[in-house]
């Protein structure tokens, strides 16, 4: 294992960096933007060069573009750090500028804007840099340099792309929901185990609250450990760390829970990597940690484990000896004195010479979910089910289980409940908490259906046309400007595919089995963001044609925006989940323009006392204060206040188009210090 560092040594040129930011965005007279720009750029260098905080460091490159916009190794440095951390989508407005500026800044430039468009879902735009890549590869045959990726790697993301249309472009019906704050936190959090009743959730966490370390690894994150929540009133209730006696000072990660709760098996980086596990003495005490007792570990690599209903047969990754080429998945028998023995590879038809990985077994003891970067699909690991075939001692062929579970990105860590209703995984989302989440979904009926060999893909049964959706974004000047582009359906979680036609120009097409709401969301670095409700109509037998234009608003003094997807209970002032999506548009914003200082703040209608809605409407803005200070927002650039009922957009007179509009959150920008 590497050397630790200490949370105060870890992060000290971050802070600097962070301190630095705010001194000179205080006196910014002193120095002119370029001058201040180059000394950012050295610090952002330090962070990345000398840690391995990349988040850290991707966001030092951020705020030097405050400075110098057109700055190309930051706009590099920014896009690239991007595609290897989270919100991947987000290197193509970076990338893209260096493209403007300097085609030809890095040889790899061509394939790092394929990779970003592909995390977008625009896979066309993503298949011509892909294109473009492998034809200077073949025209600077004889080049070495370090930034070469070889050609292959292109071809096989110009495959998943075309894969990856075809997925998104028939989504199926899964419904996802973040499982909430009581399993959540600002931290990323994976891997979850439920047992067979649904009353007990493991899942592991990088959180320092209850960590038994409190100093952080080498990427600026806290040590993995496992916590644990229970099931209350149809509610998970809050997490703790399962106990001192499971996690050490240094990484413990969860793979799976028996389903009956009694036996809990664990990773440990020890051996290359190991498989322990624990008993349940009683409701709330474990066993020590033990390696598994058998032939499953060995001098090489052996990660995840899923166990069938009887406890008796064990699926575990391993590249050992007698692997397709990467991790493998194998399975193992129980003996009566309890060693694992009989190991055997499940063969060709599930393991492939890339990395076939993260066994699920489902209560019917036959069927298996598992991750994979080798069979067909969009980029990355992604998930995909068989079924064992008894009579014919074989596994059916696997099935892609389709986006929007799968996506471009890394899909792990998938597990279904007992009914086989629902399941859970964790993935990085527009409505989480902070890294990774953890949320829950509905199985579609055309997954639950597969028992035998089917295609490749799974589509819905649907012969309706599509609707083609068109959104032009414009300035204040009417000119047309390219953006970030969003069209998500509010109900399923799912984000669609989407173009970059022309400059300021995005196409999308959908299909709706009725009439649905989706939230199209427009941001652009400098300018305020929107976030607007439509309800699209049922597709028909006939191809249907929308067009939304956008105006964008620079972010100025001045500049207000009435944050209408924030929701509260009736006179509470606990944020409900859905607020999430809106708040992270608004975080995303403060985030990458580091000289904005905002006041957010509440409003009310005319029920109740004027002293009283004061109160609640400064408690409200305080709510989502909170949220963006825990998320790494300084507090000395946002300021809560509350008008209570002083501010009223219409009359209070009637419900519906009075005091519904007139209860609200807006933010304003006080300064953009320049």
């Amino acid at each position: 294992m590497k050397d630790n560092c200490t949370y105060r040594r870890c992060r000290k040129s971050y802070l600097f960096f962070l301190a630095f930011v705010f001194f000179i965005v205080s006196h910014g007279f002193a120095q002119d933007n370029q001058e201040i720009a180059n000394q950012l750029i050295q610090i952002a260098d330090e962070i990345y060069i000398n840690s391995n905080a990349e988040i850290q460091a991707r966001d030092a490159y951020v705020q030097v573009l405050d400075f110098d916009p057109d700055n190309v190794k930051a706009n590099y440095m920014a896009g690239y750090l991007y595609l290897q951390t989270i919100n991947k989508e987000k290197a193509v407005p970076y990338l893209a500028r260096v493209y403007e500026i300097d085609p030809e800044y890095t040889f790899d430039l061509y394939y790092q804007l394929g990779r970003a468009y592909q995390f977008a879902l625009d896979f066309d735009n993503a298949k011509q840099f892909f294109y473009k890549y492998i034809e200077l590869c073949q025209t600077e045959s004889d080049y070495e340099g370090e930034d070469r990726i070889p050609p292959e790697l292109a071809e096989k993301h110009i495959e998943e792309c075309f894969i990856g249309a075809d997925l998104v472009g028939a989504p199926l019906n899964y419904n996802i929901t973040n499982v909430g704050p009581n399993i959540n936190s600002e931290w990323p959090d994976y891997g979850p185990s439920v047992n067979q009743d649904e009353t007990l959730i493991v899942f592991t966490s990088r959180r320092p609250d209850g960590n038994l370390n409190q100093d952080v690894f080498e990427d600026n994150f806290p040590y993995e450990e496992i916590f644990v929540a229970k099931m209350d009133n149809d509610r998970w209730g809050k997490a703790t760390n399962i106990s001192d006696i499971i996690n050490t000072p240094f990484f413990e990660s969860s793979l799976t829970i028996s389903d009956d709760g009694q036996e809990l098996y664990i990773y440990l980086d020890e051996n290359r990597g190991d498989v322990y596990f624990s008993e349940k003495i009683n409701s709330d005490v474990w066993s020590k940690p033990v390696p598994i007792p058998g032939e499953v570990n060995t001098g090489n690599k052996e990660t995840s484990v899923a166990l069938s209903p009887d406890r008796n047969i064990m699926f575990f990754a391993s590249d050992r000896v007698g692997s397709s080429g990467g991790l493998d998945i194998f399975y193992a028998t129980r003996d009566r004195k309890g060693d694992w023995i009989n190991v055997v590879n499940l063969g060709s038809t599930i393991n492939t010479p890339g990395d076939d990985d993260f066994p699920f077994m489902e209560s019917d003891g036959k069927t298996l979910y598992f991750s994979s970067t080798g069979h067909k699909g969009m980029g990355g690991y992604d998930i995909y089910k068989t079924v064992y075939d008894s009579a014919n001692q074989t596994w059916i062929k696997p099935v892609n289980i389709g986006y929007p579970i799968n996506t471009p990105d890394d899909d792990i860590s998938f597990i279904t409940t007992q009914e086989g209703e629902r399941g859970y995984f964790s993935s990085v989302r527009e409505d989480g908490f902070g890294y990774q989440d953890i949320y829950m979904f509905t199985i579609p009926e055309e997954i639950k259906n597969i028992t035998e060999e089917e295609p490749e893909f799974v589509r819905l049964p649907d012969a309706k046309q599509p609707i083609n959706v068109t959104v032009n974004v414009r300035d204040e000047n009417n000119n047309l400007i390219n953006a970030i582009v969003q069209i998500r359906n509010k109900s399923q979680n799912v984000l669609a595919g989407i173009s970059n036609m022309s400059a300021g120009k995005y196409f999308a097409s959908v299909k709706n089995n009725e009439p649905t709401e989706y939230t199209i969301s427009v941001e652009k670095d400098g300018y305020v963001f929107i976030n607007r409700t439509y309800t699209i109509p049922a597709s028909t037998d006939k191809v249907q044609s929308i067009e939304y234009d956008f105006v964008l608003k620079k972010a100025v003094a001045g500049s207000r925006l009435v944050l209408r997807n924030i929701y509260f209970d009736f006179d509470r002032v606990t944020l409900k989940d859905e607020s999430l999506f809106e708040i992270n548009k608004l975080y995303n914003m403060l985030a990458e323009n580091s000289r904005l200082v905002v006041e957010i703040s509440g409003h009310t209608d005319n029920i109740g006392t004027k002293e009283y809605n004061k109160d609640l409407s400064y408690r409200r803005a305080r709510a989502v204060v909170n949220v963006l200070t825990r998320k790494g927002i300084d507090a000395a650039r946002i300021m809560a206040t509350g008008y209570g009922e002083e501010k009223p957009l219409v009359s209070n007179d009637d419900e519906r188009d009075g005091r519904e509009i007139n209860r609200r959150v807006e933010f304003k920008v006080m300064r953009f210090i320049q």
